[in-house]
Protein backbone atom coordinates (compact mmCIF):
# COMPACT_ATOMS: atom_id res chain seq x y z
CA UNK A 1 0.00 0.00 0.00
CA UNK A 2 2.73 2.12 0.78
CA UNK A 3 4.84 1.25 -2.43
CA UNK A 4 1.16 2.31 -3.87
CA UNK A 5 0.92 5.50 -2.56
CA UNK A 6 4.90 6.38 -3.60
CA UNK A 7 4.89 6.00 -7.01
CA UNK A 8 1.60 7.69 -7.57
CA UNK A 9 3.23 10.61 -6.02
CA UNK A 10 6.02 10.42 -8.58
CA UNK A 11 3.60 10.26 -11.34
CA UNK A 12 1.89 13.54 -10.41
CA UNK A 13 5.31 14.92 -9.96
CA UNK A 14 6.37 14.40 -13.28
CA UNK A 15 3.29 15.58 -14.75
CA UNK A 16 4.28 19.10 -12.81
CA UNK A 17 7.42 19.15 -14.78
CA UNK A 18 5.79 18.84 -18.11
CA UNK A 19 3.45 21.37 -17.77
CA UNK A 20 5.90 23.64 -16.53
CA UNK A 21 8.41 23.00 -19.34
CA UNK A 22 5.36 23.27 -21.76
CA UNK A 23 4.63 26.68 -20.19
CA UNK A 24 8.18 28.07 -21.11
CA UNK A 25 8.28 26.87 -24.00
CA UNK A 26 5.47 29.42 -24.75
CA UNK A 27 6.71 32.30 -23.20
CA UNK A 28 9.46 32.66 -25.46
CA UNK A 29 10.64 36.25 -27.22
CA UNK A 30 9.44 37.40 -30.14
CA UNK A 31 10.23 40.34 -32.55
CA UNK A 32 9.15 41.21 -36.21
CA UNK A 33 11.89 42.06 -38.90
CA UNK A 34 10.61 45.03 -41.57
CA UNK A 35 12.46 46.10 -44.37
CA UNK A 36 11.28 48.99 -46.52
CA UNK A 37 12.61 50.34 -49.57
CA UNK A 38 12.38 52.65 -52.23
CA UNK A 39 13.70 54.96 -55.24
CA UNK A 40 14.01 57.73 -57.10
CA UNK A 41 14.98 57.92 -60.85
CA UNK A 42 15.64 61.24 -62.02
CA UNK A 43 16.06 61.63 -66.03
CA UNK A 44 17.95 64.67 -67.42
CA UNK A 45 15.53 66.83 -69.23
CA UNK A 46 18.86 67.48 -71.59
CA UNK A 47 18.73 64.04 -72.72
CA UNK A 48 15.65 64.98 -75.16
CA UNK A 49 17.20 67.05 -77.71
CA UNK A 50 15.34 68.45 -80.60
CA UNK A 51 18.19 70.57 -83.11
CA UNK A 52 16.66 72.78 -86.05
CA UNK A 53 19.49 72.95 -89.00
CA UNK A 54 18.97 74.55 -92.06
CA UNK A 55 20.86 75.40 -95.70
CA UNK A 56 23.90 75.78 -94.90
CA UNK A 57 25.17 76.71 -98.55
CA UNK A 58 24.41 79.19 -100.89
CA UNK A 59 23.68 76.45 -103.20
CA UNK A 60 22.99 73.26 -103.73
CA UNK A 61 24.80 70.75 -105.61
CA UNK A 62 23.99 70.23 -109.39
CA UNK A 63 20.89 68.05 -110.15
CA UNK A 64 17.82 68.09 -109.09
CA UNK A 65 16.79 70.02 -105.82
CA UNK A 66 13.05 68.69 -104.63
CA UNK A 67 14.82 64.92 -104.96
CA UNK A 68 17.78 65.70 -102.59
CA UNK A 69 16.42 67.51 -100.14
CA UNK A 70 16.04 64.88 -97.53
CA UNK A 71 20.20 64.50 -97.53
CA UNK A 72 21.32 65.45 -94.06
CA UNK A 73 24.41 66.45 -95.26
CA UNK A 74 23.08 69.41 -96.98
CA UNK A 75 21.89 70.92 -93.59
CA UNK A 76 24.96 72.66 -92.04
CA UNK A 77 23.79 75.68 -90.11
CA UNK A 78 22.35 75.65 -86.48
CA UNK A 79 21.31 79.50 -87.45
CA UNK A 80 19.90 79.96 -90.46
CA UNK A 81 18.34 78.61 -94.35
CA UNK A 82 19.82 79.98 -97.32
CA UNK A 83 16.66 79.88 -99.71
CA UNK A 84 15.94 77.99 -103.25
CA UNK A 85 14.59 80.14 -105.65
CA UNK A 86 11.88 78.53 -107.29
CA UNK A 87 10.79 81.25 -111.31
CA UNK A 88 11.61 84.65 -111.57
CA UNK A 89 11.99 85.85 -107.38
CA UNK A 90 14.60 88.30 -107.28
CA UNK A 91 14.62 89.71 -103.69
CA UNK A 92 14.99 87.64 -100.22
CA UNK A 93 16.05 86.49 -97.15
CA UNK A 94 17.05 83.86 -95.38
CA UNK A 95 15.22 81.58 -92.39
CA UNK A 96 16.88 82.42 -89.18
CA UNK A 97 16.40 79.55 -86.94
CA UNK A 98 16.45 79.76 -82.75
CA UNK A 99 17.04 76.37 -81.12
CA UNK A 100 17.31 77.83 -77.80
CA UNK A 101 13.22 78.49 -78.05
CA UNK A 102 12.84 76.44 -80.90
CA UNK A 103 11.26 78.82 -83.54
CA UNK A 104 11.89 79.09 -87.71
CA UNK A 105 11.44 82.45 -89.02
CA UNK A 106 10.90 82.87 -92.99
CA UNK A 107 10.97 86.51 -93.98
CA UNK A 108 10.37 86.86 -97.76
CA UNK A 109 10.24 89.84 -100.28
CA UNK A 110 9.23 89.48 -103.54
CA UNK A 111 10.25 93.09 -105.40
CA UNK A 112 9.70 91.88 -109.06
CA UNK A 113 6.61 89.36 -109.03
CA UNK A 114 5.93 86.73 -111.72
CA UNK A 115 3.65 84.02 -112.16
CA UNK A 116 4.82 80.87 -110.85
CA UNK A 117 7.60 83.00 -108.49
CA UNK A 118 8.52 81.76 -105.02
CA UNK A 119 10.90 80.90 -102.24
CA UNK A 120 11.53 77.38 -101.08
CA UNK A 121 13.08 77.05 -97.85
CA UNK A 122 14.39 73.27 -96.02
CA UNK A 123 14.70 72.61 -92.71
CA UNK A 124 16.03 69.25 -90.61
CA UNK A 125 14.57 68.38 -87.61
CA UNK A 126 17.10 65.89 -85.88
CA UNK A 127 16.78 63.81 -82.85
CA UNK A 128 20.32 64.37 -80.53
CA UNK A 129 19.41 63.01 -77.67
CA UNK A 130 18.78 59.63 -75.94
CA UNK A 131 14.64 58.95 -75.91
CA UNK A 132 12.94 58.03 -78.97
CA UNK A 133 10.81 61.48 -80.68
CA UNK A 134 7.15 61.43 -81.64
CA UNK A 135 5.09 64.04 -83.37
CA UNK A 136 1.58 63.48 -83.70
CA UNK A 137 0.10 62.69 -86.99
CA UNK A 138 -2.90 65.59 -85.57
CA UNK A 139 0.17 68.13 -85.04
CA UNK A 140 1.18 67.26 -88.55
CA UNK A 141 -2.55 67.96 -89.99
CA UNK A 142 -2.64 71.05 -87.91
CA UNK A 143 0.41 72.68 -90.15
CA UNK A 144 -0.88 71.54 -93.37
CA UNK A 145 -4.34 73.05 -92.57
CA UNK A 146 -3.03 76.63 -91.39
CA UNK A 147 -0.21 76.88 -94.14
CA UNK A 148 -2.69 79.01 -96.05
CA UNK A 149 -4.14 81.50 -93.60
CA UNK A 150 -2.10 84.49 -94.74
CA UNK A 151 -2.82 88.21 -93.41
CA UNK A 152 -1.84 91.24 -95.43
CA UNK A 153 -1.65 94.65 -94.51
CA UNK A 154 -1.08 98.07 -97.59
CA UNK A 155 1.95 99.54 -97.14
CA UNK A 156 2.12 103.40 -97.46
CA UNK A 157 -0.19 104.97 -100.26
CA UNK A 158 -0.93 101.24 -101.24
CA UNK A 159 -3.90 100.58 -102.18
CA UNK A 160 -6.31 98.14 -99.79
CA UNK A 161 -8.88 97.00 -102.03
CA UNK A 162 -5.74 95.76 -103.96
CA UNK A 163 -3.97 94.38 -101.53
CA UNK A 164 -6.90 92.41 -100.03
CA UNK A 165 -7.42 91.08 -103.49
CA UNK A 166 -3.90 89.86 -103.80
CA UNK A 167 -3.28 88.29 -100.23
CA UNK A 168 -6.74 86.27 -101.30
CA UNK A 169 -5.63 85.28 -105.20
CA UNK A 170 -2.19 85.57 -105.15
CA UNK A 171 0.00 84.30 -102.26
CA UNK A 172 0.34 80.84 -101.53
CA UNK A 173 2.27 78.59 -98.48
CA UNK A 174 3.16 74.85 -98.69
CA UNK A 175 4.83 72.05 -97.00
CA UNK A 176 5.89 68.81 -97.78
CA UNK A 177 7.74 66.54 -94.95
CA UNK A 178 9.87 63.59 -95.56
CA UNK A 179 11.76 61.00 -93.06
CA UNK A 180 15.25 60.04 -93.95
CA UNK A 181 14.76 57.81 -96.21
CA UNK A 182 13.05 60.34 -98.51
CA UNK A 183 9.07 58.66 -97.65
CA UNK A 184 6.57 61.20 -97.22
CA UNK A 185 5.04 61.96 -93.73
CA UNK A 186 1.18 61.71 -95.53
CA UNK A 187 2.69 58.73 -96.81
CA UNK A 188 4.22 56.54 -93.97
CA UNK A 189 1.60 53.56 -93.31
CA UNK A 190 -1.18 55.18 -94.40
CA UNK A 191 -0.30 58.28 -91.93
CA UNK A 192 -0.32 56.69 -88.48
CA UNK A 193 -1.30 58.49 -85.34
CA UNK A 194 2.39 59.37 -84.83
CA UNK A 195 5.61 59.84 -86.49
CA UNK A 196 8.88 58.34 -84.65
CA UNK A 197 12.02 59.73 -84.54
CA UNK A 198 14.83 57.55 -83.22
CA UNK A 199 17.81 58.71 -81.83
CA UNK A 200 20.19 60.28 -83.99
CA UNK A 201 17.39 60.09 -86.69
CA UNK A 202 15.74 63.46 -88.38
CA UNK A 203 12.80 64.69 -90.48
CA UNK A 204 12.92 66.90 -93.09
CA UNK A 205 10.53 69.98 -94.03
CA UNK A 206 10.07 71.68 -97.02
CA UNK A 207 8.10 75.07 -97.03
CA UNK A 208 7.45 77.32 -100.16
CA UNK A 209 6.11 80.88 -100.13
CA UNK A 210 4.76 81.18 -103.37
CA UNK A 211 4.10 84.72 -105.09
CA UNK A 212 1.75 84.26 -108.00
CA UNK A 213 1.17 87.15 -109.79
CA UNK A 214 -2.84 87.52 -110.65
CA UNK A 215 -3.96 90.66 -108.60
CA UNK A 216 -0.56 92.92 -108.56
CA UNK A 217 -0.76 95.65 -105.37
CA UNK A 218 -0.08 99.01 -106.27
CA UNK A 219 2.76 99.68 -103.60
CA UNK A 220 4.28 97.92 -100.94
CA UNK A 221 2.28 94.68 -98.97
CA UNK A 222 3.43 92.56 -96.29
CA UNK A 223 2.26 89.27 -95.48
CA UNK A 224 2.25 86.86 -92.48
CA UNK A 225 1.14 83.67 -91.61
CA UNK A 226 0.25 82.07 -88.71
CA UNK A 227 2.33 80.57 -86.68
CA UNK A 228 2.49 76.82 -86.90
CA UNK A 229 3.40 74.43 -83.50
CA UNK A 230 4.81 71.26 -84.17
CA UNK A 231 5.32 69.64 -80.91
CA UNK A 232 7.49 66.97 -80.07
CA UNK A 233 7.01 64.48 -76.87
CA UNK A 234 8.97 61.35 -75.62
CA UNK A 235 5.27 59.77 -75.08
CA UNK A 236 2.79 58.64 -77.62
CA UNK A 237 0.25 61.05 -77.08
CA UNK A 238 2.21 63.04 -74.21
Amino acid sequence: MKNSKQSKLVAILVLCVSVVGLTLGFAAFSNTLTISSNATVTPDASDFKMVIYGIGGDSWPEGGKYSDFSDAKFYTSDTVSIPDLNGNTTAVASATINNVDHTINMNVTFTDPFPDGGVLYYFMVKNEGKYDAYVSEADINNMLSNLGEAECSAGKDTSENLVAEACESSIDFAMLGLNSSGVGLADIDTFPEYIKVSPNDYIVFCFEIEYGGGVLPDGDMNVKFSDIPVRFSTTIGG
